[in-house]
This record gives C-alpha cells, sequence and structure tokens, in this order.
C-alpha cells in the first residue's frame, strides 16, 4: 500500500472511527512516515474546526451534493437476497460508509470550506525543520517541498536560511511588480530564525530573522512578535523583521510597512527606512546603505588596539621593544535599540572571528579560540550575557597566539549569533567592527 491507499483511513482514525484491528497498521504507518502525520494532524484540525463551528444550514446545492453521495453508496451495495458475492468493500468509500448523521456531514463540509483558507505552505529553498501543533507527533521533521502549515504550527531554520511560500489571496486586479507576485508571501528565515502560524494571514515571529516578500494582497498580512503586542503589517512589500527581547525591529526594502503596537501607536514605514518597536518607545530612522539586517537592534562592536601593550598606527616603523606585538581588545556594547542578551564565548561553536588583511592583499577569518585570549572570557559557564550601558562584552586577543607572519594587518571583529534558546530570547545575527590597522613586529 502506499500513502494515497491511506487517505481514507486517516479521516476515519481522525473522527475515531475506524476499529482496532485496522487502526494499528495505520498509526505504524504514521508512525514512520512524516506526509501521512502531517495530513492526520491537518484532518484532526479540520474536525475541530468543524466541532468548534457554529451550526449553520447547508446551502440547497450543498445539500443535494450529500443526498446524492450517500444514495451512490447505498446503491453500490447488493441488495439483501441477492445470491451476487460482493467485491470487496471501496476503501474510497469508507468516509461515507461511517454512520455519520447529515448535520455531522455538513459541519464537515463547513470545515472544508473554512479550511480552504489556510493553504498549505510550499518550501522553495533550503530546509526547514517543522513543528506540528499536534502534540501527539513528533516535533523536529526536516521539511522540504509543500507541506501542512497550519494554525499553531511552527518552522525554523538551522545553521542555514530556509524559504518558503504562502499562496493567499490577491489584491483585485493587481499584477506582478518588481518580482512580487500578487497573492503571494515568500518567508526567509534567517539562520536559527523560528516562527509559528497564527492564522492565515498573520505569523509570529518567536527569534531571529525574517525577509518577507510579499505581492499585493487582498487582505493585510501581519508579523508579530511572539512575546508581545507589537507588528507590523503589510499589504504588499518587501522586507526584513527581526525581533528579541521584546522588541520588533523591520527594515523596509520596498512598499510600506506599518509598524506599532496592538490598540496603540503605529508608524508607516517606507522603502530605505527601519524602525523599532517596544512597549514604551516606536523609533523611526533611515536604514543604513546596504545594510544586511537593522542596525536599531544590533550591538556596537568595536575593536581597539591595545596601547598599554604597544599596537602601533599605521604609518609608524618599527616593532615593540623585545619584538613583542601590540595586543587587540574586541568589545560589543549597547546600540541605539538598547540592552540584548547574547550568547558569550564559547570554544565547542565559535561566534567571535577575526578577520584580518595583510599588506600583501591576502584576507584571512581567525574563529577565536580561548588559548587566543589573554583572559578567561566573560559569562563563561553562564548561557547569555546581557550587554547593557556600562557593561560590555569584552575579550583580549593576544595576536601573538594568531599564527601572523610579521607585518602590517587590518583586522575587524566579527561576532555571529545563529543559535538561540527554545524561547528565542538571544539576539540573533552578525555584528562587525571598522576595520583597525595594527602590526606584528619581526622578531
Amino acid at each position: 500500500m502506499n500513502c494515497a491507499d491511506f487517505g481514507p483511513d486517516l479521516v476515519a482514525l481522525a473522527l475515531g472511527q475506524l476499529p482496532a484491528a485496522e487502526a494499528s497498521p495505520v498509526e505504524a504507518h504514521v508512525a514512520a512516515c512524516a506526509p501521512c502525520r502531517a495530513e492526520l494532524a491537518a484532518n484532526r484540525r479540520l474536525l475541530g474546526a468543524a466541532r468548534g463551528a457554529e451550526a449553520s444550514d447547508p446551502s440547497a446545492a450543498a445539500r443535494e451534493r450529500l443526498l446524492a453521495a450517500f444514495r451512490d453508496e447505498r446503491d453500490a451495495a447488493p441488495a439483501p437476497d441477492s445470491p451476487v458475492i460482493a467485491p470487496p468493500p471501496r476503501r474510497s468509500s469508507r468516509i461515507l460508509s461511517l454512520v455519520l448523521p447529515l448535520a455531522a456531514a455538513a459541519a464537515v463540509l463547513v470545515a472544508v470550506v473554512l479550511s480552504s483558507r489556510e493553504r498549505p505552505a510550499q518550501i522553495v529553498d533550503g530546509e526547514g525543520i517543522f513543528h506540528p501543533d499536534f502534540e501527539a507527533l513528533a516535533p523536529g521533521v526536516v521539511v522540504r517541498g509543500e507541506f501542512a502549515f497550519g494554525e499553531g504550527a511552527e518552522i525554523e531554520a538551522g545553521e542555514s536560511p530556509v524559504t518558503f511560500r504562502l499562496s493567499l489571496d490577491a489584491a483585485r486586479g493587481a499584477t506582478a511588480t518588481d518580482g512580487r507576485v500578487p497573492g503571494r508571501v515568500e518567508l526567509k528565515l534567517l539562520a536559527a530564525a523560528r516562527l509559528r502560524r497564527s492564522s492565515a494571514n498573520a505569523i509570529e515571529l518567536c527569534g531571529g530573522t525574517i525577509e518577507v516578500t510579499a505581492g499585493p494582497l487582498a487582505e493585510p498580512f501581519t508579523v508579530r512578535a511572539a512575546d508581545g503586542d507589537l507588528t507590523a503589517v503589510v499589504r504588499g512589500t518587501r522586507f526584513l523583521a527581526t525581533t528579541a527581547d521584546r522588541r520588533l525591529v523591520v527594515v523596509v526594502r520596498e512598499g510600506k510597512v506599518e509598524l506599532g503596537r496592538l490598540g496603540g501607536a503605529s508608524e508607516t514605514l517606507g522603502a530605505g527606512e527601519q524602525g523599532l518597536v517596544d512597549a514604551e518607545r516606536l523609533l523611526r530612522r533611515p536604514a543604513d546603505a546596504g545594510a544586511t539586517g537593522d542596525t536599531l537592534l544590533t550591538p556596537r562592536a568595536r575593536l581597539e588596539v591595545d596601547s598599554v601593550t604597544g599596537g602601533l598606527p599605521r604609518g609608524l616603523p618599527g616593532g615593540l621593544p623585545g619584538g613583542l606585538p601590540g595586543g587587540l581588545t574586541g568589545r560589543l556594547e549597547v546600540g541605539e535599540g538598547g540592552p540584548v542578551s547574547i550568547l558569550p564565548f564559547d570554544d565547542s561553536e565559535p561566534r567571535f572571528l577575526l578577520r584580518l588583511k595583510g599588506d600583501d592583499g591576502r584576507a584571512r577569518e581567525v574563529k577565536l579560540q580561548r588559548n587566543m585570549l589573554r583572559a578567561t572570557p566573560p559569562g563563561t559557564g553562564t548561557r547569555v550575557w546581557r550587554i547593557e550601558p556600562g557593561r560590555d562584552y569584552v575579550l583580549s586577543i593576544d595576536p601573538a597566539a594568531l599564527g601572523l607572519t610579521p607585518g602590517r594587518y587590518e583586522a575587524s571583529l566579527r561576532y555571529v549569533s545563529y543559535r538561540g534558546s527554545e524561547g528565542g530570547a538571544e539576539w540573533l545575527g552578525v555584528a562587525e567592527s571598522d576595520p583597525v590597522p595594527f602590526e606584528v613586529p619581526a622578531k
């Protein structure tokens, strides 16, 4: 049997009307088949919606279709006194052969119509990690292609971005503009970003950064911070959205984004602008030219030549007495958006990198390890480090431990946070300092 053969049984299982003897092989198949697990979860959501929906009489056309289906099932059965041996029951007839009152069948029909508004999602680039909303299904299923992305379900990116597509109702008379197709919403989750679908036209950003590309839509599409009432609402645009520490930041590439709080203040941002909203503030700024993410929430990164140990500014000849190289101090400090929590230094998962470029034009990137530091890094043994005013995150780097040949270099500090906590509390993104010159003198 293939997955298609199990379709009617999945509906019967969701209805709770599959005999135990027949349920066992179906449940065994579902346990080993992710698409059928997703279909079973969708069926249960559908039936839950039907039970919770207000009772209403079906239309005359719907009633006639239901009655015709029951008549077909009745007429297909042999007469009671017929000596003809009946063929095995058709699996496709299982749903209608269940003893359901007409009212229940009508409720299912209404639920089917309602559920059509929650169209499936489709992975168009990368792989997503899918977390169904039904507790009986195992979370963390890697998905590709089309998948059932209903209300309450979550998807996240691993170390690589993933892009998926939703098909919604298009604005009347709309045409494609700058590659944005009417009714289509593409969501690109950057590394470690995670989001939850809260309705057909709304998602909750649980952590990290997403890039949203939306064609003209009939109804507004809303991105909401999962830990508050902060929202970004669009009808067709391209923008970045980032959340951390109960703040929502957007950077608008094209079109317009309405950023604000539910029932509170809002600002409509245009292309080339960025904004931040939290419980108290609503900031609006020009976006940095060529920026790949937000600058409002990003901590400031600095790299300084340690004058105490004798770093040399560019242009001065020679080295230090005894041929010792100068030291470098890397620093993350609070940005304009306020305090954020970061993941501290960890040898097993390098997050701090030193980008180097020598006078010979050769560039290299060094992942900092503890043996390259002059002192124990802050927050050792802790889960997070909170960057606040007066509480910078400081690393003292020993150039002698970097294995550099004598010469002049330009260096910049790069902090990459791509893995957050389950709640997405930490800031996820990239912060990089301006380059600074330093010298490794000859011995």
